[in-house]
């Protein structure tokens, strides 16, 4: 054992306290609208303003997250100073903000959509006529499959009946063949007998 050890080792309470301590429960920091406004010096109505429109405008797609029960959730609070600093102190306008949160969370990825999304007044009505027209897609695509399934199905119709109109017609031949064998033996049977 070296030096350092040995002193770190006297230091070291010989005796350890096995009393359980409690540990207080973490809870979220939350805040009413009052608060909010008092962070940000303006009214509480204001507050509930902005927060209806981040909620309906941006982030329409996890509302919930701006909540902590009856009070606003400290993520609210920091979308909050977010948009105060970047829109209404002018840094950026309002579509720029939105468009930049919802690159950020995952809910647009390419350019076209982040254009769409960003003109649009109502967000969901854009999500919705962009699923319908997914859906038609989806719709005309499976009945391009199932017009060639039965444009195929058709196809192998015919030449089974062909097939089969073939092989009906060689039966025949070989029937009346062999038929008209037997008459002409038996008429050559008779013509031997006279």
């Amino acid at each position: 054992m070296n030096y350092m050890q040995a002193e770190f080792l006297e230091e070291f309470p010989t005796e350890v306290d096995t009393e359980v301590t409690e540990i207080p429960h973490y809870k979220p920091e939350s805040y009413s609208s009052k608060e909010l406004a008092a962070k940000f010096g303006v009214t509480d109505r204001t507050v509930r303003n902005w927060i209806t429109e981040l909620r309906n405008e941006v982030f329409y797609w996890c509302p919930t997250r701006l909540v902590a029960g009856e009070r606003y959730s400290q993520f609210c609070f920091e979308q909050l100073q977010r948009y105060n600093e970047e829109v209404r102190l002018g840094k950026k306008d309002f579509a720029q903000f939105k468009q930049e949160i919802l690159i950020e969370f995952g809910q647009i990825s390419n350019h076209r959509n982040v254009v769409a999304i960003a003109l649009s007044k109502d967000n969901r009505e854009y999500l919705a006529t962009q699923k319908v027209t997914e859906t038609k897609t989806i719709v005309n695509q499976s009945q391009n499959k199932f017009n060639s399934l039965r444009q195929l199905m058709r196809t192998n119709l015919q030449r089974q009946a062909r097939k089969d109109a073939a092989e009906d017609a060689g039966i025949y031949v070989q029937t009346y063949t062999e038929t008209l064998a037997d008459a002409m033996s038996g008429v050559e049977n008779i013509s031997s007998e006279k």
